[in-house]
């Protein structure tokens, strides 16, 4: 087929320039803590370079994205309903993808048309980066209906493009119906969740729910969107993500979870349920590598759920810790929600990642706790040897080189070496360094595959940070926030109460909605009202991204459940049950984290001090 042969080709194109995008951040990344530290210096350029690049490294990678269907979407209701009407279902869904990409791409040429502003390093002018948007949101139309004619065919995927299209001609051309007294944000937030429910992926069912909006709103013009969403992605901050998720990916193709796993079991083999104890601290040591939940989750159910069921654990057991530990990955540094938290909330990079420490050394006493109480009940026997400093020394001797990144990453931030993008950029380096010159467990090809994953990866992300940048900035305008927080006035005067109840808020939340569109939707709304009862947000940064990857293990989402139940070869269903201790173990956690503050910010005042 002629059209999939030119997809293939522009995909191959959009590729190659995504790598040569993350190669230039990276580059510029660490000439900057290069220059300030070999020549005394820093160049004034580099980070709005960086920036620039960053915005069209997500616009084009959220192109690429489509076509691997790496966009999340809650599709489990969907999937539930009869064929035919889940056809129609389907259908409307992607005509709601459509109708966003066709706004942002009409919007978007205009915003460029009157844009004359250039940017103060190069003279680069600032139109380049809303003709990128709009070239990627046909790009993104194109793939889509690449997509839907694979799934469904061409005569379905045709339809929810002309029905996506018709759909916004009635939106520019008509004016919303007028509600007296219907708040805009309430509208928003009303087919926001319609959206999400008919299985819209996230990112567009943020920027048409607040199309929606704006649709209602007889002053704001539809402008706004693109001009928003480009403005979400422009921080410096953020283009650590990519480079995190490089770090990570390397030391995961490089086969350093078989050293960790050495090293875990070193340490704790000897304990009652032993190789279970030791997939806990293997998820706290490669946490501390790959920042990635689902990534760990991955990596470590495949070496150690086998081995788990052949020492006599229950299979669902086994994938059931192995995803109750894959949370440690965000619960210590380096983190990517807890970036993104830092992004949305204005929060210290470095104060979040030192915050976390202490509790995520308590989660995984938690977790340890079940596995021994588990391994009581069931006569799991021990590890045969016993602990051995020499078995510990001889781990140490070949995997510490793997634990030296997280290390890095606290001491550099701690004493001001770099900022955490920099600091993210030194991490990839070193994570380079030891995968081919320590452990020899990559090849020079393998760096394209794990560009590609993460430049998806990122986009897909930084694309939903920056899609609810519209959405946030319209419960600002209509004082959402004051208006809550003068609601729950009561709460607002009993810090505890408030706390217990958004936690309870968030693991409502949790059920049905990913970590980080939840905080996405959710921390512009909050924050405002935690200032208000004097609560630290960096304290709550960490009860906010602890709670919602509670909620990772919980149907009817609970991905990392999912994840586990298909490395072990498992019903989702027995899992699901497995990992009931689990929760209970990990809601006791979560309640002294949240009610003893001094366990996540004793550690960063005493640093600070």
């Amino acid at each position: 087929m002629l059209v999939q042969k030119l997809i293939d080709v522009v995909d191959r194109i959009l590729a190659w320039l995504l790598h040569i995008a993350l190669a230039a951040m990276f580059s510029l990344a660490l000439l900057q803590v290069t220059s300030r530290y070999v020549f005394n210096s820093s160049f004034a350029w580099t980070e709005e370079l960086t920036r620039l690049i960053l915005i069209c490294y997500v616009l084009v990678g959220s192109a690429c994205a489509v076509l691997s269907n790496r966009h999340p979407r809650m599709d489990d209701l969907v999937l539930k309903l009869p064929p035919r009407f889940r056809t129609l279902v389907e259908l409307l869904a992607d005509a709601i993808v459509t109708l966003s990409t066709v706004t942002l791409a009409v919007h978007g040429l205009k915003v460029a048309q009157r844009t004359v502003s250039v940017a103060s390093a190069f003279d680069i002018p600032m139109k380049l980066l809303f003709l990128v948007l709009v070239g990627a949101s046909v790009l993104i139309t194109l793939f889509q209906w690449a997509v839907v004619a694979k799934r469904s065919g061409v005569l379905n995927a045709t339809a929810s493009v002309l029905l996506g299209v018709g759909l916004y001609l009635l939106m520019a051309n008509v004016d919303g119906p007028a509600f007296d007294g219907a708040s805009s944000s309430v509208i928003v937030t009303i087919m926001l969740l319609f959206f999400l429910a008919i299985g819209v992926p996230v990112a567009f069912a943020l920027v048409s729910a607040a199309l929606v909006g704006l649709w209602f709103d007889p002053v704001t013009t539809f402008e706004m969107l693109p001009q928003r969403i480009v403005g979400g992605i422009d921080s410096f901050m953020l283009i650590a993500i990519p480079f995190f998720l490089v770090a990570g990916e390397i030391m995961n193709h490089s086969g350093v979870t078989a050293h960790i796993v050495a090293i875990a079991r070193s340490l704790v083999g000897h304990l009652r349920g032993g190789l279970g104890q030791t997939n806990v601290i293997t998820n706290m040591l490669l946490g501390g590598v790959s920042g990635s939940s689902s990534a760990d989750c991955a990596a470590v159910g495949k070496l150690l759920i086998p081995s788990m069921k052949e020492r006599g654990y229950g299979g669902p057991f086994a994938a059931a810790t192995t995803a109750a530990g894959s949370i440690l990955a965000n619960m210590l540094p380096p983190s990517i929600n807890l970036l993104i938290y830092g992004s949305l909330a204005s929060v210290s990079i470095g104060a979040l990642f030192i915050a976390t420490i202490i509790p995520g050394f308590l989660i995984v006493l938690c977790l340890m706790v079940v596995v021994w109480l588990y391994a009581r009940r069931h006569n799991i026997p021990r590890e045969e040897g016993g602990f051995s400093l020499s078995a510990v020394g001889h781990a140490l001797r070949t995997g510490i080189w793997s634990l030296g990144l997280p290390a890095i990453i606290i001491i550099g931030l701690r004493n001001g070496i770099f900022t955490a993008t920099e600091a993210a950029a030194v991490a990839a380096a070193y994570a380079a360094v030891i995968a081919f010159v320590v452990y020899r467990g990559l090849e020079w090809r393998d760096l394209f595959k794990i560009s590609r994953a993460v430049a998806e990866d990122s986009a897909v992300i930084l694309l939903i940070i920056a899609a609810s940048s519209p959405f946030a900035w319209m419960l600002t305008v209509e004082q959402v926030p004051q208006n809550l927080a003068e609601a729950m006035g009561p709460l607002v005067q009993s810090p505890w109460l408030l706390l217990l109840a958004v936690n309870l808020l968030l693991l409502i939340v949790g059920l049905p909605l990913e970590p980080a569109p939840a905080m996405v939707i959710l921390v512009p709304i909050l924050m405002p009202i935690l200032e208000m009862a004097g609560i630290d947000p960096v304290h709550f940064g960490i009860i906010m991204v602890f709670n919602l990857f509670i909620g990772a293990l919980t149907p009817p989402i609970g991905n990392l459940a999912f994840i586990a139940a298909m490395v072990g070869k498992e019903r989702s269903s027995a899992v699901f049950v497995a990992l009931n201790p689990y929760f209970v173990a990990l809601i006791a956690a979560l309640l002294v984290i949240t009610f003893v503050p001094a366990l996540s910010l004793w550690l960063p005042h005493l640093l600070r001090s």
